[in-house]
C-alpha cells in the first residue's frame, strides 16, 4: 500500500462513525437551563401579582420584583437551614414539620395565619365538594336513580342522619382529615409546648392586629380602584407560588416540585411544600405591605403626590427593610414585628 493510500486508510479508521439521522437526545444542561428559565419567569410573574395585590401598582417595577423574589428565596432557605439543623441535632437526616415550626414558637401571629389559611383552604375544598355532591344528588333525583349500591330507603335514612348531625340546614361539618395539612399542622403546633395550642390560635378571640391593619389598608385600596382594574386585582389576590390546581409545568413536572427545586431545597413532602409555599407568599406580602405603609406616610406628609404616588419605588422597599426589626437584628423579615432578645 502506498504512503498516501495508507494515510487515507488510517484517517478513515480513526475518524468517529457518522451519527445516524433521526431524533437526537437533548443536552441535559440545555434542558435544565430552559427549565430554570421558565420556572424563574413564572415565579417572577407571580411575585408581581402578589405585589399588586398588596400595595404596588398593576405593573410593578421588574427590578423591585426580582429583588423581592431573591429575598424570598434567601429567607426560605434560611428557615429550612435552621430546620435542617434541628433535625440533625436530633439525629435525623430528613426535616419534619415540627423541625420547621419549632422556630415559630415565639411568633404566634405567623403560626395563627398559617393555621387559619390551612383551615380556610379545607373549608373551601369541603364546600366545593359539598356543592358538587348536591348537584349530583339533584341530577340523580331528576333521573329517579338512587346512589350506586344504595336503595332509595337508604338514601332517605342518610339524609335524616345528616339533618340531625347538622344543626343548620345546609351546613357543612368541617373536620380535618387525619392526613390533611390542617390536621398535621395542628399536631405539630400542639407538640411545640409553647404555652398555646393550635386551637388557641384559630379561636375567634385570638387577635392578629397586624393582619387586621393590613386588611384595612387593602379594603381602602379596593374602594379606590377603578372598575376596569378591580377584576385584575381580584385575580392577583389569588396568586400563589404553588397553586391549588397542581399544575404540570416543564416536561410535565409538578409545579410544586419545580418550586422546591428552584429554592435549592431537597424534595419535601406535600405538607412541608404547602407550608413553604405559604411562607414564601407571606414574606413577599409583608415586605410589600411595609413598603406601602412607607408610601402612605409620605403621602400624608404631602410628599410624592401625583400620578406616580401609587407606584412603589426601590426607596420604599429599602425603607421597609430598614424599619424591620427582624431584618436589622437577625436578618429575617417574616418575624420583623418581634423585638430582638435581650440575652
Amino acid at each position: 500500500m502506498s504512503g498516501r493510500k495508507r494515510q487515507l486508510s488510517e484517517t478513515k479508521e480513526d475518524s468517529p462513525a457518522p451519527r445516524k439521522k433521526g431524533k437526537q437526545s437533548k443536552v441535559p444542561s440545555v434542558s435544565a437551563e430552559k427549565e430554570w428559565a421558565e420556572t424563574d419567569e413564572r415565579l417572577l410573574d407571580t411575585t408581581k401579582l402578589i405585589m399588586f395585590a398588596t400595595g404596588d401598582s398593576n405593573e410593578p417595577s421588574e427590578t423591585n420584583a426580582r429583588m423581592l423574589l431573591a429575598l424570598m428565596q434567601q429567607q426560605v432557605r434560611m428557615l429550612m437551614t435552621a430546620a435542617q439543623q434541628t433535625a440533625t441535632n436530633d439525629g435525623r437526616d430528613s426535616v419534619t414539620l415540627r423541625d420547621l415550626l419549632v422556630h415559630f414558637a415565639r411568633h404566634k401571629l405567623v403560626l395563627g395565619r398559617l393555621l387559619n389559611h390551612a383551615k380556610a383552604a379545607l373549608v373551601v375544598t369541603s364546600l366545593t365538594r359539598h356543592t358538587k355532591d348536591e348537584e349530583d344528588d339533584n341530577e340523580k333525583e331528576e333521573d329517579g336513580v338512587p346512589y350506586e349500591g344504595e336503595s332509595e330507603e337508604d338514601d332517605a335514612s342518610s339524609e335524616s342522619e345528616s339533618s340531625e348531625e347538622d344543626s343548620t340546614p345546609g351546613a357543612v361539618a368541617i373536620k380535618a382529615p387525619k392526613n390533611s395539612a390542617l390536621a398535621q399542622l395542628e399536631e405539630a403546633v400542639d407538640s411545640l409546648d409553647a404555652g398555646f395550642t393550635a386551637a388557641d390560635l384559630m379561636d375567634a378571640s385570638f387577635e392578629d392586629l397586624t393582619r387586621q391593619a393590613r386588611d384595612r389598608r387593602m379594603a381602602t385600596r379596593v374602594r379606590r380602584l377603578r372598575e376596569d382594574v378591580y377584576k385584575e386585582f381580584a385575580e392577583a389576590r389569588q396568586a400563589a407560588f404553588v397553586s391549588r390546581q397542581k399544575r404540570k409545568m416543564f416536561k410535565g413536572q409538578p409545579e410544586s416540585s419545580l418550586f422546591i427545586s428552584w429554592l435549592g431545597l431537597p424534595p419535601l413532602d406535600s405538607v412541608l411544600t404547602y407550608v413553604i409555599s405559604w411562607l414564601a407568599k407571606e414574606i413577599v406580602t409583608q415586605v410589600v405591605d411595609d413598603a406601602y405603609m412607607c408610601l402612605l406616610k409620605e403621602n400624608t406628609s404631602g410628599v410624592n403626590r401625583g400620578a406616580a404616588a401609587s407606584l412603589l419605588t426601590a426607596h420604599h422597599y429599602e425603607e421597609a427593610l430598614r424599619k424591620n426589626l427582624g431584618w436589622r437584628s437577625r436578618g429575617d423579615v417574616l418575624f420583623g414585628y418581634i423585638a430582638p432578645r435581650e440575652d
